[in-house]
């Protein structure tokens, strides 16, 4: 493999392979892995929502968990998109055909539809759901997008939050969304989380 490489370089392979860079130090470099939100982000003065979001990109998708991001255009878009018209940016992101990019592009455009208008981000979700938005998502995108408009929701008005929650017909979706509502209520209210977690079944 090596030999293939230096072959394609020709006369650059020696000062190309061998370049060992002194401009910047190595120490300060931050290379991405598990705990890069935590080590880059969280320190700095950004807000809340902001953090919210990037947590969610970097939680989800194909490279989840490892400090990158993927797909990252389709996240701008359908979140760029979600500011300016949140149901056409949501129903693109439905009809992608590759479930990884769907996925991601639709938790952007419903994170971004839930900051605005949780209600009617929710109405959305339940109807996807339910595949009156077209076809139903998978198992999966269907927990993730529930726990998207709970921990938003859960941030502004988590009583209104909880009750949608109650109304979902999955188990799953319903167990992951509480948690996530749980977090999000707690944040501003311990005790009013504390209280409402303690009327959920086991």
């Amino acid at each position: 493999m090596l030999e293939s490489i230096q072959k394609h370089l020709g006369d650059k392979a020696k000062s190309l392979l061998d370049h060992k860079c002194t401009t910047i130090p190595r120490e300060s470099l931050h290379l991405p892995g598990p705990e890069y939100l935590d080590e880059m982000f969280i320190p700095s003065d950004r807000p809340n929502r902001v953090l919210n979001r990037l947590a969610w990109l970097f939680k989800h998708g194909r490279l989840s968990g490892t400090g990158y991001v993927s797909e990252p255009l389709l996240n701008a878009v359908a979140g760029t998109w979600s500011e300016q018209n949140p149901a056409a940016a949501a129903a693109w992101a439905s009809s992608l055909a590759d479930s990884h990019a769907r996925s991601t592009a639709e938790v952007a455009a419903v994170t971004g539809w839930a900051e605005q208008n949780p209600a009617s981000a929710a109405d959305y979700v339940t109807k996807r759901i339910a595949g009156k938005n077209g076809s139903p998502p998978s198992a999966q995108e269907a927990v993730n997008l529930a726990s998207v408009i709970a921990r938003i929701w859960g941030e502004s008005n988590p009583q209104e939050a909880a009750g949608w929650i109650g109304k979902l017909a999955s188990n799953a979706e319903r167990i992951e969304a509480a948690a996530a509502l749980a977090m999000a209520w707690a944040s501003s209210d311990i005790k009013g989380a504390v209280a409402w977690s303690s009327t959920l079944g086991g």
